[in-house]
C-alpha cells in the first residue's frame, strides 16, 4: 500500500510590521515558526514571545531594551509610539462602542416612552441611520423641536400634501370611502380616497394602492343622505373640479342614509353623473361580519356563554393569568393565556378561539386548581364539566374552523396591498 504523505502546513503568523506600518519591528521579531510565536533577535538566542505578549516586552522589558544597538534607538522609539497610539485608539474604540449602546438604548427607552410601536421605532431609526450616512444630523443641534414650530411645519407639510392629492385625483380614477362614527357624543364623518399609483422605483414601474384621508366633517344631529351629499360635494370642490369628474364608485357600512337608493348618498350622486355609472359597494367586510353576528344568535346558548365566560373570567385579572401560567409553566410549555377577546373587533374571535383549543389542557387543569383554592363557585364547575367533554371541544373546534375561513377572506378584502 502506498505510504500517506504529510503536508506541514506553514503555522500562521501575524505581520506585526503591516500591523504597526513599521518594518522594523519584523527585524526585532522574527516568526519561529510556531503559530503567532516569534523570537527576539536582540534578546538572548531562544528567547520566544507570544502575539499577546510582543506589546509587553517591547514596551515594558528592561532587558530588551538594555540591549537595543545604539543604532536602532530612534527606530525602536518610533515603533514605541506607534504602538502606543494603537492601544490609544483600541481604548477610544471601546469607549465610542460602549457610547453607541448606550445612545441606542437610550434612543429605543425614548420611542417606547412616547408609546411608538415597534414599526414606528424602526422606521424611525432606519431614517435616522440613512440621514447620519449623509452627515445630514446637523439640524438636531440647531432646532428646538417645541410644539409650535413642529406644528407650523406640520401644517407645511399638510398644504404639500394636498397638492400632491390634487394632482393624484386629476390624473387617475378614484373610490371614495365613507364611514360615520360617534365619538364623546359627536358625529363625525370621515372621507377616503383610493386609487392607483405608480411610480418608478429603481427604474422600474411599480404600481401600489393608495389610500389617503381627503376630509374629517363634524355632523349635526341629521345624518340623511342629502346631508352626506352635502359633505362629500364639500369636500371634493376643495380639490377642484376636475376631480369629482375622476370618481367611479363609493365603498361604505350598511347605514341607511348611504345605501338607500331613492334617498341615500348614492341617490343623490348618481345624476350628477349621467355619463357614467357609479358604482356602489357596501363593504364586503361588514357584511361578513353580519353573517358571524347572526349566526351565533343559531348556535347553542352553553357553546356561546363559555366563549364569553372563560374570557370574561381572565380579563382585569392578572392573579388568575398568573395562576394560569404558573399550571403552564409547571407543565414545561410556553406560559401564554387568553387572548383579549372583543366582541366589537370582527377579528377577534377566530384568533381568540385558537388560542382557547391551543391551552385547552391547561385550561382543565386551571380550573381543578382554584376549585381547591377558591371557594365553591357554580361557574368553575360548569367550566370543568364543558372543557372534560368531548363533544362540546369537538364543537369548539367547528366553529373555529369555519370562523378561520370567514376571517382569512375579510383579512385579504382590507389587505393594503395588489
Amino acid at each position: 500500500p502506498k505510504k500517506k504523505t504529510t503536508i506541514k502546513r506553514k503555522a500562521k503568523v501575524r505581520d506585526l510590521g503591516e500591523k504597526y506600518g513599521d518594518s522594523y519591528v519584523n527585524t526585532v521579531l522574527v516568526p519561529n515558526g510556531k503559530p503567532d510565536e516569534y523570537e527576539c533577535k536582540i534578546c538572548p538566542k531562544g528567547t520566544s514571545i507570544g502575539y499577546k505578549g510582543h506589546k509587553r516586552h517591547l514596551l515594558e522589558t528592561n532587558s530588551h531594551r538594555i540591549r537595543i544597538p545604539s543604532g536602532q534607538v530612534r527606530a525602536h522609539e518610533q515603533l514605541v509610539e506607534k504602538i502606543n497610539a494603537s492601544i490609544k485608539k483600541k481604548e477610544g474604540n471601546v469607549v465610542e462602542e460602549e457610547a453607541n449602546k448606550r445612545g441606542y438604548l437610550e434612543f429605543l427607552a425614548l420611542c417606547m416612552k412616547s408609546r411608538c410601536s415597534f414599526k414606528q421605532i424602526s422606521e424611525l431609526g432606519k431614517g435616522l441611520k440613512k440621514m447620519a450616512k449623509e452627515k445630514n444630523l446637523k439640524f438636531l443641534d440647531q432646532n428646538a423641536f417645541t410644539e409650535e414650530e413642529i406644528s407650523l411645519v406640520a401644517r407645511c407639510f399638510g398644504e404639500s400634501l394636498l397638492e400632491e392629492l390634487k394632482e393624484d385625483l386629476t390624473k387617475s380614477n378614484f373610490s371614495l370611502c365613507l364611514d360615520n362614527s360617534t365619538i364623546s357624543g359627536t358625529n363625525i364623518s370621515i372621507l377616503e380616497a383610493r386609487y392607483l399609483k405608480t411610480e418608478a422605483i429603481n427604474n422600474l414601474p411599480v404600481t401600489s394602492i393608495q389610500n389617503r384621508i381627503i376630509g374629517v366633517k363634524y355632523l349635526d344631529t341629521s345624518t340623511t343622505g342629502e346631508t352626506m351629499y352635502k359633505v362629500v360635494n364639500e369636500k371634493l370642490s376643495k380639490l377642484g373640479k376636475e376631480t369629482k369628474g375622476n370618481l367611479i364608485a363609493l365603498a361604505h357600512d350598511l347605514a341607511g342614509s348611504l345605501t338607500g337608493e331613492e334617498n341615500g348618498l348614492i341617490a343623490h350622486l348618481r345624476p350628477d353623473f349621467p355619463k357614467r355609472f357609479l358604482y356602489d359597494l357596501e363593504d364586503p367586510c361588514h357584511r361578513l361580519n353580519l353573517v358571524i353576528k347572526h349566526s351565533l344568535d343559531h348556535l347553542p346558548n352553553d357553546l356561546i356563554d363559555f366563549i364569553n365566560d372563560i374570557h370574561s373570567h381572565f380579563s382585569n385579572s392578572p392573579q388568575r393569568v398568573a395562576i394560569l401560567a404558573q399550571v403552564r409553566k409547571n407543565d414545561e410549555l410556553n406560559e401564554i393565556s387568553l387572548c383579549h377577546y372583543v366582541k366589537s373587533r370582527w377579528l377577534s374571535l377566530s384568533s381568540s378561539l385558537k388560542r382557547l383549543l391551543h391551552i385547552w389542557e391547561s385550561l382543565k387543569k386551571y380550573v381543578e386548581k382554584i376549585k381547591i383554592d377558591e371557594e365553591k363557585n357554580p361557574k368553575y364547575e360548569s367550566f370543568l364539566k364543558l372543557l372534560n367533554d368531548p363533544v362540546f371541544k369537538i364543537k369548539v373546534i367547528f366553529l373555529s374552523g369555519i370562523l378561520d375561513k370567514v376571517t382569512s377572506r375579510n383579512i385579504n378584502f382590507q389587505k393594503q396591498t395588489l
